[in-house]
């Protein structure tokens, strides 16, 4: 039987970001009375990236091991490590309060918004008794938030990368999903937004996958641009969840019994 089980990608897929992490780390700063009136939102968030980046080479691991549980002092050690290099750089001031207090809001929900079509996906997957799992590179407080955002209990499991010690696109953290439903090939559903984190490998598994681009981007017309140029033959998009079972939900609830 085909399409029994549905894994998904949670960032940039199930739960989007309001802002950029640049902009949320202003805002947190300014929270605690530090003057960050002179920082752009674009040069805070480039220096986000460039922090992620440093700490990626830093902690440079073969086989794509988890970068979370590779870190010395494991998830916490490394956002530590991450802020802390964001603040040197803006010449903004350092304490452990404000490392912490940054840190832990990423878990708390306030940060995150949830795909509109997600819930559509969980009334057609429930219609037609498909389960659902989590599939993606997180640290370990994404259970906790998902909780928090009131989604967690509509999974049935959880392949986290700082749980499974790998993260995409290694080919383990994929296994470890089909181990754990027993299911392989085209029996198993995925989605996700990035084409070589997401797609690829589980194509190249034998799952059916599907490139998530949100509504927003693929109106964007530079953005569709540069991303149609690069597709691989066969990759579907789509940009609503609920359609990667082969229906909207209008027509599929006028079936329904």
């Amino acid at each position: 039987m085909e399409n029994q089980y549905i894994y998904l990608d949670i960032g940039d897929t199930v739960l989007h970001l309001k802002k950029s992490p640049g902009e949320i780390y202003l805002d947190l700063i300014d929270s605690f009375g530090i003057d960050v009136g002179g920082i752009e939102s674009s040069t805070a968030n480039k220096a986000f990236y460039e922090a992620w980046n440093f700490l990626d080479q830093k902690y440079q691991r073969k086989d794509f091991k988890d970068r979370y549980s590779y870190h010395p002092e494991g998830s916490r050690g490394f956002w530590m490590d991450l802020i802390k290099r964001f603040l040197s750089s803006l010449d903004l001031p350092e304490s452990d309060s404000l490392k912490v207090s940054i840190f832990e809001s990423f878990e708390t929900g306030q940060h995150w918004m949830l795909e509109p079509s997600f819930m559509d996906l969980v009334k057609v997957s429930h219609l037609l008794g498909i389960r659902m799992g989590v599939l993606s590179n997180w640290d370990n407080r994404l259970r906790s938030l998902l909780k928090k955002i009131g989604i967690h209990d509509y999974f049935d499991d959880f392949i986290i990368s700082g749980e499974i010690g790998y993260e995409k696109p290694s080919k383990e953290i994929f296994k470890a999903a089909e181990k754990k439903v027993g299911l392989s090939g085209g029996s198993i559903l995925y989605v996700g937004d990035k084409l070589a984190l997401d797609w690829l490998p589980a194509s190249e598994l034998g799952w059916k996958a599907f490139l998530f681009v949100p509504e927003w981007k693929s109106k964007n017309p530079q953005f569709k641009k540069n991303w149609e140029e690069n597709l691989p033959e066969g990759c579907d998009i789509i940009s609503k969840l609920n359609t990667i079972l082969g229906n909207q939900l209008n027509s599929i609830d006028a079936k329904a019994p």
